[in-house]
């Protein structure tokens, strides 16, 4: 049976899955191709013009990235543990290359049957390591009329040893007094009381009741705007320790907790949690009313302000007002132009993070979303939904013209034709259009030789802002003179 490399998986070898090209495919995170990737993890060395498939499905793609993960774990671990030897000093238990030797003084001594007697030793040979029994020579000879060791001194010294003993027997030691207070004694069935420290506190002013004497102390905190523990890196201040401890593995760049599903870290063990959730579709937070469903509690609380309309947070610039601080800080971005999150192989920039990895989705085409009547895939949820529109005729834009449209987008492009507004330019031939799309077919029908690609936008598109100041000017002229026309305007002759 005949394989179609065109369509199957490099690892996998199965057709039948979301695939994408290895060596246009980038993975964002850790900026590297997923053919280098396959190379760098195993033993295959890939090649475009190898001749072998050329696409790695989604499965594929996401365990190749936690290999390569642990790889590059591996490999810092390794450096940091010989930078750790090479400055640290390395103490043993240096022994000497000689013998060890002791002076051994045996005294007299004389056996029971009068004749010299020879004493082994065990000693560590520690040049050679093994060991070896060496005999002394005897200390004492029975020919030496010298020695005055006389059997009677056993007796008499087995005597005093007896004495000695009856007499400590006969003392009476005093005990020791025990420092400290006297343990009460409880009677059978008497209930001991709770220490002070271990009895329930409650709060004067929640009425929450507490273990602990100190952990109702930590709760009273949250009553008030004290914010007693500062960090020594930022301006951050909490409420207690432990969230001053957690929020220093910011600055440290610490994620002890790693994700079994794919290759995120995270620095506290909550948001491990609620991320494994998501890989499991658990959502045990459901808002009443609309029955949505979430995975953290904070999530429902910011849909929760939704529904009632609370927006606390509001825009200098424009007035508009947001349900949580984070929002207004992107949308503040719109005003100041700044877009922190550039993709890595072209030259767009975006002003949050999630636009970003859609665009770089783009990129490898992955594709996320399919159409159950015509099979047609999407990169993007926004697009598979005006997608589902086009299928049910679903025009929800309507123009004062009369013309209906899926899209704001496409509603405000339409409404340039109203105003003749030509805010889209040529490069290359100043013509201006009032339309994106009739600029891109006015390049590729003039300026594009035949049979070759179609080059990116910025190449030949420039968007013309129209000033604002000359356009009222041009307004307060108009007006003027339609007031003289209409007025009685007398000629030089009558």
């Amino acid at each position: 049976m005949a394989l179609d490399v065109t369509k199957i998986c490099r690892i996998c070898l199965e057709s039948d899955k979301i695939s994408f090209d290895m060596y246009t495919s980038f993975y964002e995170k850790r900026n590297i191709l997923y053919s280098d990737m396959l190379a760098k993890c195993t033993q295959i060395k890939p090649h475009i013009e190898d001749g072998l498939p050329q696409l790695i499905c989604n499965d594929c793609g996401r365990q190749l990235k936690r290999a390569y993960t642990f790889n590059l774990q591996c490999d810092e671990s390794d450096k940091r543990l010989k930078l750790m030897l090479a400055k640290s000093e390395i103490k043993g238990n240096a022994l000497s290359n000689g013998l060890v030797k002791d002076e051994l003084d045996f005294g007299d001594i004389k056996c029971d049957n009068g004749l010299g007697a020879n004493m082994e030793l065990l000693t560590l040979d520690e040049t050679a390591g093994d060991i070896r029994n060496i005999k002394l020579e005897p200390l004492l000879n029975n020919d030496d009329n010298d020695s005055t060791w006389d059997a009677d001194d056993d007796n008499i010294m087995l005597e005093e040893i007896k004495i000695k003993k009856a007499e400590l027997e006969n003392v009476e030691l005093k005990p020791k007094k025990k420092r400290g207070r006297k343990k009460r004694v409880y009677l059978e069935g008497e209930d001991r009381p709770l220490p002070e420290s271990k009895l329930p506190h409650q709060c004067d002013v929640c009425g929450k009741v507490l273990s602990t004497k100190s952990n109702l102390k930590a709760h009273k905190l949250c009553h008030t705007d004290l914010r007693p523990f500062l960090c020594s890196d930022c301006p951050a201040t909490f409420r207690g320790h432990s969230a001053l401890f957690q929020h220093k593995k910011i600055h440290t760049g610490e994620t002890p907790y790693h994700c079994d599903f794919c290759p995120k870290q995270f620095s506290r063990r909550t948001g491990l949690v609620n991320h494994i959730r998501m890989h499991k579709g658990e959502k045990l937070y459901s808002c009443d009313i609309c029955f949505k469903t979430f995975v953290q509690s904070a999530q429902l609380s910011i849909h929760m302000k939704r529904h009632k309309g609370d927006k606390p947070y509001l825009c200098q610039v424009c007035g508009k007002g947001f349900p949580i601080k984070a929002e207004l800080k992107v949308h503040q971005r719109i005003h100041n132009g700044e877009k922190p999150y550039s993709c890595h192989l072209c030259t767009k920039t975006f002003a949050t993070s999630g636009n970003l990895s859609i665009h770089v989705r783009i990129h490898n085409k992955e594709v996320r979303y399919n159409c159950k009547e015509c099979q047609r895939g999407f990169v993007t949820c926004s697009s598979y939904n005006v997608h589902l529109k086009r299928h049910k005729g679903q025009r929800d834009y309507h123009c004062e013209c009369g013309k209906t449209f899926y899209t704001s987008s496409a509603l405000k492009q339409h409404k340039v034709v109203h105003t003749g507004e030509k805010k889209y330019q040529c490069k290359i031939c100043d013509r201006k259009f009032t339309q994106s799309s009739h600029l891109s077919r006015h390049f590729r029908r003039d300026h594009v030789k035949p049979n070759a690609p179609m080059p990116s936008s910025d190449h030949f598109k420039l968007i013309v802002q129209e000033n604002k100041e000359v356009l009222n000017i041009l307004d307060t002229a108009i007006q003027k003179i339609d007031q003289t026309m209409n007025g009685a305007v007398k000629c030089e002759g009558t």
